[in-house]
């Protein structure tokens, strides 16, 4: 039974007064309240499932405050005059459909004892010209990130539609985890506010949400794998678990979510840095995987662009790959000292192969030697019995000797290590200060993929650094 169908069976005098704004101004606060008060125990005792206040007209009263009512409370084509409150009101629905708020209003948690507990708020207003507030009072700012506070109010599920008319904000305060589903899709949010709120499970694909204002907020981590992981929203995880769908289903809402993503990147630009990348790098996420629908060639390009350094927005992937580009040629590198490299004259004494490691004393004669023939190109090993050592160089030069004595490098690691470092440098560094000369044809390719290899991941790395660390 509603409200009015309940005044036109009990009290009919006031009929009229609910639905015309002029009569209702003629009854006495007390009795109005007491009318409503009424209605709410009728319903209770009735057992009936709805308290139903649709087509009426409210003068400002906090009846609605601390409200205990286990089924639902509907105001559909309800006018709210003055401001209303519904503090620490606890049902299992509270819905507002084609409702107008002429002033301001508010759903808030101000009861440590007995606070808000709403099971799903469905806010769909027509018309709104003052602020709105819906406050769970979970979350507040500690600077840093969200904390609990002492109030915790529970709304599980809110449907959401944005006012036709008014220029009323709506502050949507301290949502936390409790909140199973949000839902803000397909949806204009110019003039929402969320503040302090945890926004895991809210779904947001296809609405415009550019100048939407996001105060202290937190956004759920999308994990792919181990190593790689971006910040999204609630509506990328359902997307992960529903990608069984037609390939047109998956296709269509990548779009969407690229779009989204790119929405929020903008509205972070000049407040929030941090969130400004990860949405970056979210975005291009998925615009790579709809390249591979569209443009095979820049999906690959782009594919490169997020291993190397995550579109440019994750550091710690680019110096890992300098690293491991680092290792595996440091270990190639030691396998192949005296063949496809040797030392010069610059070569620290440390890399050089010792005849007696306990010499502490280096001359000449301590090192092994190894001589190199140029017309056979190999090596052999023999003990230095020659008062000349030959130095080899000329790496232009080949032909001006025969046969050359040289100081044999050590196949350890750190020979290895050496030259790859050194091929890091290699583009800046003369041609006789060079710690090492190749001397084969593998050993010139392997060292100039290696330089172009090192500069790619390190260039990488100093470009997503700076994106992270500007202002």
């Amino acid at each position: 039974m509603t409200f009015l169908e309940y005044l036109q069976e009990n009290r009919y005098f006031f009929y009229n007064s609910f639905i015309n704004k002029k009569d209702l101004c003629k009854i006495k606060k007390l009795e109005y309240e007491k009318i409503i008060k009424d209605y709410i125990e009728f319903i209770k005792n009735k057992k009936y499932q709805n308290l139903d206040f649709s087509n009426v007209f409210f003068y400002k009263t906090d009846i609605f405050k601390n409200l205990y009512f286990e089924n639902n409370i509907v105001f559909e084509n309800t006018i709210f005059k003055e401001n209303i409150r519904f503090d620490d009101i606890y049902c299992n629905e509270l819905i507002f459909k084609d409702c107008e708020f002429v002033n301001a209003g508010g759903i808030k948690t101000r009861n440590d004892i007995n606070p808000l507990n709403i099971n799903k708020l469905v806010f769909k207003p027509y018309k709104l010209n003052g602020d709105f507030v819906i406050d769970t009072g979970r979350y507040a700012d500690s600077k840093t990130s969200l904390i609990n506070t002492d109030r915790k109010g529970y709304i599980s599920e809110i449907i959401f539609e944005n006012h036709q008319v008014g220029n009323g904000r709506i502050f949507i305060v301290g949502l936390n985890i409790s909140l199973k589903n949000g839902d803000f899709r397909n949806r204009i949010l110019d003039n929402v506010i969320f503040q302090n709120c945890d926004l895991s499970n809210c779904y947001f694909l296809n609405s415009k949400i550019d100048k939407t204002e996001f105060r202290s907020i937190e956004f759920p981590e999308i994990k792919k794998y181990c190593f790689f992981k971006h910040i999204g929203t609630a509506d990328e995880k359902q997307f992960e678990k529903n990608k069984n769908n037609s390939n047109e289903t998956i296709f269509e809402t990548q779009k969407s979510l690229q779009n989204l993503y790119e929405q929020l990147a903008n509205n972070f630009e000049h407040h929030n840095k941090f969130l400004n990348k990860e949405f970056i790098y979210s975005s291009n996420y998925h615009q790579t995987y709809l390249l591979k629908k569209t443009n095979y060639s820049l999906y690959f390009v782009n594919s490169i662009h997020k291993y190397l350094n995550g579109f440019g927005q994750r550091f710690v992937r680019a110096f890992i790959l300098f690293l491991g580009i680092l290792l595996i040629s440091s270990y190639y590198f030691s396998r192949k000292a005296n063949i496809d490299f040797i030392a010069t004259h610059n070569t620290p004494s440390l890399l050089l192969k010792l005849q007696d490691t306990n010499t502490s004393n280096f001359n000449i004669d301590d090192f092994s030697l190894t001589i190199w023939k140029y017309n056979k190109d190999n090596f052999k090993d023999f003990n230095n019995n020659a008062n000349i050592l030959y130095g080899y160089d000329n790496r232009y030069n080949f032909n001006s000797v025969k046969e050359q004595k040289i100081m044999k490098l050590t196949s350890e690691f750190k020979v290895g290590f050496c030259k790859s470092i050194s091929n890091l440098f290699y583009p800046f560094t003369p041609e006789s200060k060079n710690w090492f000369q190749n001397i084969s044809i593998q050993g010139f390719i392997s060292s100039f993929i290696e330089t172009i290899l090192l500069w790619i991941s390190l260039l990488a790395f100093f470009r997503a650094l700076w994106n992270r660390i500007k202002f």
